[in-house]
């Protein structure tokens, strides 16, 4: 009688062996936030010479772990242990792609699996993926990037609000019709006059 072996997702260490043996993450790797285009991390991972998620993961190993993985809920460990795997490989500089005032959210994988491995271990310098050139060195979950709306606010004073649109379009379709009513007066005016200026004639006439 053969006895069932239920499938395993690999572990941690397992896919960290991994990737420190087939892929250059080290020095530098670059994380980003779930509301990062993954293009900007791929063009900063390159800029500073670092390696990011798609250049350390290609799609053949994720099927190949994921097969490994089986069927049903093994599957959702997978994901969580190559986000955890991939900062505990990092040893040198993480950075983090994150606009300014705006902060992970607490159940996203950086904050539940890759920020813990690098907490003390390794200098996490945040990006504004929008204007790379604006960083903040030693980043953490309490620095004032994510609560710093100087940017915001600047671009709030150049954009007018959703509010003061509407409003502005209330006042113009506000002059429109004045405008559109003023002259049908006018028109109509115009028209009596005219009228009263034919039936004068005509009485006239008689």
């Amino acid at each position: 009688m053969t006895s069932f072996v239920a499938k395993q997702c690999p572990s941690v260490d397992t896919i960290e062996k991994w990737v420190k043996k087939n892929t250059k993450v080290g020095a530098k790797t670059v994380f980003h936030n779930e509301m990062v285009i993954v293009q900007n991390a791929k063009n900063y991972a390159a800029e500073v010479g670092g390696e990011f998620w798609g250049s350390v993961y290609s799609q053949s190993q994720f099927r190949h772990w994921i097969k490994e993985c089986g069927e049903g809920d093994e599957q959702d460990k997978l994901l969580p242990r190559m986000h955890q795997a991939l900062a505990q490989a990092t040893t040198g500089q993480a950075y983090l792609m994150l606009a300014k005032g705006q902060a992970p959210a607490p159940g996203s994988y950086w904050m539940q699996h890759e920020w813990p491995a690098l907490q003390g271990r390794v200098p996490v310098t945040a990006v504004n993926p929008s204007k790379v050139s604006e960083t903040l060195a030693n980043w953490t979950p309490d620095s004032n990037w994510n609560r710093d709306f100087e940017f915001d606010e600047t671009a709030a004073q150049e954009t007018p609000s959703l509010f003061r649109e509407l409003l502005d379009g209330f006042y113009l379709c506000v002059e429109l019709g004045l405008i559109f009513f003023s002259l049908y007066f006018v028109l109509m005016s115009f028209i009596c006059v005219m009228d009263l200026m034919g039936y004068a004639a005509m009485t006239d006439w008689v």
